[in-house]
Order: C-alpha cells, then structure tokens, then sequence
C-alpha cells in the first residue's frame, strides 16, 4: 500500500478516468475526496470505495462560478495547482462531471 496515510482530492473523479483513479488511489492506502459537480455519481462513487474497504468523501465541485467556487479554484475556472498533486483532472465545465 504506497500510498497508505496519504490524502489524494481527485476532481473529476465521479466517472472516466478521474473515477479510475480514485479507485486505484484508494487500492493503495490513500483516502479519497472524490470532487465531482455531479452528486449522483460523486456520492457513488465514494460509496463504492467505502463498500470496498476503502476511505472516502464525496465534495460538489464547481468551479464554473465564482461565487461558488472553493478555494483551489482559480479566476476563469481553473483549477489552482497543489503542491503535492497525486492527481489533477480540470473540470470541463459541460455541467455533468
């Protein structure tokens, strides 16, 4: 488990490759914030997780308006980089993950 103690925010994790991330991430130890601006797969995808055995949140991301935006994100919808990434996806802002 390499990633074991070890915190990955995956967005973009509620289907496609960020979801295949997330799966992988929480195979190796690490707990999961699956950021995703769809709630229905967002949540299932962090139930999923949970179901086997892993440790995962499910966070609503948007960075499509600012007022509603989180701190990560940037002016113009972007995301912000981290530090220590473990993995970045950018919200494409089609309104469906």
């Amino acid at each position: 488990m390499r990633l074991q103690g070890r915190t990955a925010i995956i967005t973009g994790s509620g289907g496609g490759i960020g979801r295949a991330g997330a799966r992988l991430f929480a195979r190796e130890g690490a707990s999961i914030v699956i950021a995703e601006y769809n709630a229905q797969i967002g949540q299932a995808t962090a139930d999923e997780i949970v179901g086997n055995g892993g440790r995962a949140i499910f966070v609503r991301l948007t960075c499509a308006r600012r007022t509603a935006s989180p701190p990560w994100c940037a002016p113009g919808g972007r995301l912000r980089p981290a530090e220590h990434p473990l993995q970045q996806r950018r919200d494409r802002g089609s309104g469906d993950g």
